[in-house]
Order: structure tokens, then C-alpha cells, then sequence
């Protein structure tokens, strides 16, 4: 006999999870065939939970989901030199982003904010300018920088991206 039969037929597992040691007389009463899984006890009755009804699954509000971060903080102002100095610092790259989205801007003509916004993140501060465009339209521009104040964020063009979205007024802009 092998160890396996021996053990199979001596120990089986109920539902409740502990090794129950069969009789000796079931032990050897069994042959070569495994005792058959022994069956679950029966549960006794209980009450089924009731169904709720529709007017209580309609009631039932989501939650709404996890926003990335906090609304701009205020509204579209007018820069001022400090955040006119981070647009200039930026300037380059921004116009590259414009031309390489096919808008036609010329060589000579300045690029400027015309209004600024912000919004603070867990460790970057997003700045939002609206940039007039030679067309009298306006481009939503985003410069990323890092809080750490230790250290200052060096000019990437990875920190700043331009929106796909032209918009024809600042009116409509500013949304």
C-alpha cells in the first residue's frame, strides 16, 4: 500500500478545514477506491434578503471620481513681470510647439500673454497663459514648475506644452 491511499483513506477534510480521523472500521471496510468528498451539512433555513426596491436603487448617488488636483486658483488675470519674466524664459520653446502644430506665425512677431492663470499640484505649480496669436485668436499655453525652491527648474521644452484647442476670442478663451 502506498502512503497516498493510506493517508487518503484515513484522513479526509470536511468543509470546516481540520483532518478528521475516520473509524477504524471504515478504514477497513474501504478497498482500493478512495472514499467518496464527504458532502457540506446542510445550512439551516434563514431569511433570504429581501430585494430593495426601484425607488431605492434610484436613489443611490456615485461618488464622483478623484480629480488630479485642484481647480486654477482664481481666474484669467493680467501677468505681471514675474510671470511675464517665465513666459519669456519659455518663449522659444512655446513657438516652436505653435509652428510645429502648423499655425503661421511669422519670424518677427512677438509672442505675449494675455492673461496668466495658476494652479497648484502636489510638487509643481501649472501656469496657464493665453497667448494672442498674429490671426487675432489665442493659444492656451502650460509651463510646469517644480516647488523644490533649493533648486531652480532649468528651461525644458518637457515643462511646457501648448493645447490643441484655438480659440477665436479671449472670451471664449477664458472658460
Amino acid at each position: 500500500m502506498s502512503i497516498d491511499f493510506i493517508y487518503t483513506t484515513l484522513y479526509t477534510l470536511p468543509t470546516a478545514g481540520k483532518a478528521v480521523k475516520k473509524p477504524a472500521a471504515a478504514a477497513a471496510a474501504t478497498t482500493t477506491t478512495p472514499a467518496p468528498p464527504a458532502k457540506a451539512p446542510a445550512k439551516s433555513p434563514q431569511k433570504a434578503p429581501a430585494a430593495k426596491s426601484p425607488s431605492k436603487v434610484a436613489k443611490k448617488k456615485k461618488k464622483p471620481g478623484k480629480k488630479s488636483g485642484k481647480p486654477k486658483t482664481g481666474s484669467w488675470t493680467v501677468p505681471n513681470a514675474d510671470q511675464k519674466k517665465l513666459f519669456n524664459d519659455y518663449k522659444a520653446i512655446l513657438r516652436t510647439k505653435l509652428l510645429a502644430r502648423k499655425h503661421n506665425i511669422s519670424a518677427t512677431y512677438q509672442l505675449e500673454p494675455a492673461k496668466h492663470g495658476s494652479q497648484e499640484l502636489d510638487k509643481t505649480n501649472l501656469h496657464h497663459y493665453l497667448i494672442k496669436l498674429p490671426d487675432s485668436k489665442y493659444a492656451h499655453a502650460i509651463i510646469g514648475i517644480n516647488k523644490d525652491s533649493k533648486k531652480p527648474a532649468p528651461i525644458d521644452e518637457n515643462n511646457a506644452s501648448i493645447r490643441r484647442t484655438i480659440y477665436d476670442n479671449l472670451a471664449a478663451a477664458e472658460i
